[in-house]
């Protein structure tokens, strides 16, 4: 993916702030979600890989964030999610990785074979555990 030229890079004023407060957090949101993982700082690049676990997760399941181009970060994913000190949600994803590297997910290209990848319910427990704890 080709990297944004630094002048072209997205900015949001105080001014812009204090006119729609909101502004500030849909420019994370904006940031963090569709930016090239190459042009973020380090710092948003932690928000980018908890932000993409967390939306995955929530849309779909563990099974979902694996299948998705967010689970190719998984490692970074796991690391980070210690590094900010989010313990439980680490637990959580460290067995959900285990699952994946110790029986890697097929090649999903339909959905009746996400459907049937689905029932065999092998992150059920997980995203009980992701929803509620």
């Amino acid at each position: 993916m080709k990297s944004t030229p630094d002048w072209i890079r997205r900015r949001i004023s105080r001014q812009d702030i204090a006119n729609e407060p909101y502004s500030a957090w849909n420019s994370f949101v904006d940031i963090v979600a569709t930016e090239a993982f190459e042009d973020l700082s380090d710092i948003q690049r932690f928000a980018h890989l908890v932000f993409w676990y967390d939306a995955e997760v929530n849309n779909g399941g563990h099974l979902q964030y694996f299948l998705k181009p967010a689970g190719e970060r998984a490692s970074e994913t796991l690391n980070v999610l210690l590094e900010i000190g989010f313990e439980t949600q680490h637990s959580i994803f460290s067995e959900a990785l285990e699952i994946v590297r110790s029986a890697p997910l097929p090649s999903i290209q339909t959905v009746e074979e996400y459907i049937a990848e689905a029932e065999k319910g092998k992150f059920d427990q997980l995203d009980r555990r992701y929803y509620t704890d």
